[in-house]
């Protein structure tokens, strides 16, 4: 990517009025505590308000950055989700492009097409949020919202297909499709805790896997029904995915399926946190200038050998550790992890996005289910319903997952049914219950040392793909630099660490 004089921004305005919190207060006083409601409610509306007072953000951000107010540009919210596809398909073809989250610039829906280096909108939708539906469901259920709804994605599969038919009508209820393919909603305050109101009412004493199967199973048909409506109406076949919703991968998977479709790209961490690329997208695209294609997601900082070293040196008395050739490293990893040892990688450059793609990840053999209660036992404490998910050799990955029109499947965005050969190679990282698989293909290309470690584990176990999980503890971030791996590591039962061409040891 190329850096250009624009300066984009994508904004937020203020749905949430104090009034609210007061009436939702008054009417649910009994079962606050209970949903944990009130410390997110006052967070939420302490951050809105905050921001709301920046009455001038193109003076906020020059005076911020400082630059020229006459260099920075407001961009809609949705526009900046759609164009972050573009570093990564070919620009020339003709999309279909759909935007959906909770709400940004007023709009939770954007429809439009791509033609001819411009994009045309073809409809958007003011409130009416399939978005925040799902967060509200998060929150009753008593997680936290705007960050747990994947747990609520990962129960889903559990839930029984008769109970999940009854109990998905009360979403259609509260959110459908009208007849010119736009959402329409019965709660007419945008992002409005109404639909918190509505949803306990018609949820109170539902079973919890229940509830979970039946906003997943509406969220897939809703936006199966939205596309649909759309790929019929225009005669375009190719579509990019975008906005947070978009991070569901089951629902993916069920719109990757959709037979009106020829191909569907689904734009890598496609949360807020694409917008920066969108907007990067918007302004070289309006200033003409040449873009490189993102071809691999490893855009973050790298450990220098010195860097570690010296680290390593100063905590000595709890670690050894040995510099080797990549090779040898991979070798010796692939070994250790043969054997059924958890280990750790912090190699190259960190990944961007919400996906460990295998630089910043915690590694071990898929074969053994039992690996599961190890890692959630002594490092990741993650939900016992929890799927974890493998890396496996873009060369091997068609044994591995069923994929009829060959999706490439580089930045684990999409989940798809596994093969037998799946469930009996790496059981470790499917899901448990429906036997779903999020891949991430590893290519020897962008990521050659990776590649060579999961090829040396294959020399060793005839499998080609390995459990690759974050590299972080519960409820922290992800592990940045070594200081952060040996922190991981001291405060866990992980053993083995392979930070660039050391392998270190706990003593």
């Amino acid at each position: 990517m190329h850096s250009t004089e624009y300066v984009s921004f994508s904004h937020y305005r203020n749905y949430w009025k104090p009034i609210y919190l007061k009436r939702f207060i008054a009417y649910k006083l009994g079962i606050l505590k209970l949903l944990r409601i009130p410390t997110f409610i006052k967070l939420f509306l302490k951050n809105i308000k905050k921001h709301s007072q920046k009455k001038n953000l193109s003076s906020l951000a020059a005076e911020k950055l400082g630059v020229d107010v006459n260099k920075i540009e407001i961009v809609d919210h949705h526009l900046l989700h759609i164009l972050a596809s573009f570093y990564f398909v070919d620009t020339n073809k003709k999309y279909l492009c759909f935007s959906i989250d909770g709400i940004g610039d007023n709009l939770s829906a954007k429809v439009g097409i791509w033609e001819n280096n411009k994009f045309t909108t073809l409809s958007q939708t003011i409130g009416s949020t399939l978005g925040a539906v799902y967060m509200y469901v998060t929150l009753v259920l008593g997680m936290k919202p705007l960050e747990h709804e994947f747990k609520v994605m990962g129960m889903a599969s559990y839930a029984k297909a008769e109970y999940v038919e009854k109990l998905k009508k009360v979403f259609y209820e509260l959110l459908w499709l009208d007849e010119n393919g736009n959402f329409v909603s019965k709660v007419k305050r945008k992002y409005s805790i109404d639909y918190l109101n509505f949803l306990i009412d018609k949820l109170m004493f539902e079973r919890f896997d229940n509830i979970c199967g039946a906003v997943q199973v509406f969220t897939e048909e809703i936006l199966t029904q939205w596309i649909r409506f759309w790929v019929n109406k225009t005669g375009i076949k190719d579509i990019t995915l975008g906005g947070g919703v978009m991070m569901n991968v089951k629902a993916a998977k069920k719109i990757y399926e959709m037979p009106e479709i020829n191909s569907v790209f689904v734009t890598p961490s496609a949360g807020d946190e694409s917008l920066v690329i969108g907007g990067l997208f918007y302004a070289n695209n309006k200033s003409n200038i040449p873009m490189t294609k993102i071809t691999d997601l490893y855009l973050g900082r790298q450990n220098a050998e010195t860097e570690i070293e010296n680290y390593l040196k100063s905590v000595s008395d709890r670690y050894t550790y040995e510099k080797m050739s990549e090779n040898e490293l991979a070798c010796e990893v692939a070994k250790l992890l043969a054997q059924n040892n958890v280990v750790a990688r912090c190699a190259g450059r960190e990944e961007w996005g919400a996906r460990a793609l295998g630089n910043r990840s915690i590694l071990c053999n898929a074969s053994h289910f039992k690996n599961i209660d190890i890692l959630n036992q002594y490092i990741k404490d993650r939900d016992f319903w929890m799927p974890f998910t493998p890396s496996i050799l873009k060369e091997d990955i068609d044994k591995y997952i069923i994929n009829p029109r060959k999706m490439p499947t580089p930045y684990m965005c999409i989940t798809f049914d596994s093969t037998e050969l799946a469930q009996k190679h790496i059981p470790a990282a499917l899901h448990p219950y429906d036997h779903t698989i999020r891949p991430q293909a590893v290519d020897s290309k962008t990521n050659p040392s990776y590649h060579k470690l999961l090829l040396e584990f294959k020399k060793l176990t005839g499998i080609s793909g390995l459990l690759n999980t974050s590299f972080n503890l519960h409820g922290q971030p992800n592990v940045s630099s070594i200081a952060d791996a040996i922190f991981t590591l001291d405060n866990s039962k992980l053993q083995y660490l392979a930070v660039e061409n050391f392998l270190v040891r706990k003593k």
